[in-house]
């Protein structure tokens, strides 16, 4: 697994929104530094950009992320799908423990793709806006309000981005497969802990998958583990 092949996918998640700004230079994007309502969201990755965080990890960082980490595990019985863990990292697992004091991101420069392509098409009080919490007549209004042609639906957030960051993580992903026989994806902090304590990409696609089950990892939707 090379660094480099997740510099030059940052690299192009970047050149790729530049050039979408530029040719939507009409529509305004709402995301500011410090806003960060977002980073209550459940973040997902490849393990490569995870690997890439965890090389430039502090020790004083390291510990808020295990502190996170330990709510993770806590829960993680009681997350039978993908939906109930969504939910729950909105209502109680975050904030992202690469968020500092002042809102900003910690790791802004290697951040991975999923945050790179989160650009929001509403002000930022709506990134804190938890759909399932509306009634029926507000989410009917909530949508009424947004492009389908423009945003992933039935969120606020530009679609074009998104989809281009979901190509370049499964290039990684794919990449990884190719070269190590094993892949994995899934909850970025949890990756990012994983590769600290574990060293997951120095080992074997078995190897991780005894690991991933000793930690009751294996089955649950925080991970996806490929090989």
């Amino acid at each position: 697994m090379k660094i480099a092949h997740v510099q030059r996918a940052l690299h192009r998640q970047n050149r790729f929104e530049s050039r979408w700004r530029r040719r939507c230079a009409d529509l305004t994007l709402h995301c500011r530094p410090g806003c960060a309502a977002c980073c209550r969201l459940a973040v997902h990755c490849s393990l490569a950009e995870a690997v890439a965080v965890a090389a430039g990890l502090d020790a004083a960082r390291e510990r808020i992320l295990s502190a996170y980490v330990d709510r993770l595990l806590a829960a993680a019985p009681g997350l039978a799908d993908l939906a109930s863990y969504l939910r729950a990292h909105c209502r109680g697992l975050g904030p992202c423990p690469f968020l500092a004091s002042d809102g900003r991101c910690d790791i802004y420069a290697v951040r991975p793709l999923s945050c790179r392509a989160l650009l929001s098409t509403r002000p930022a009080a709506w990134c804190a806006i938890e759909p399932a919490d509306l009634d029926d007549f507000d989410k009917q209004l909530l949508q009424q309000s947004l492009d389908p042609q423009l945003v992933a639906w039935p969120t606020h957030y530009l679609a074009a981005t998104q989809n281009f960051a979901r190509r370049q993580e499964e290039r990684l992903t794919a990449a990884m497969l190719s070269e190590s026989g094993w892949a994995l994806s899934g909850n970025f902090p949890l990756q990012v802990w994983l590769e600290r304590r574990h060293r997951l990409s120095e080992r074997g696609g078995a190897e991780v998958a005894a690991l991933l089950a000793g930690l009751g990892l294996l089955t649950t939707p925080l991970l996806d583990l490929q090989r």
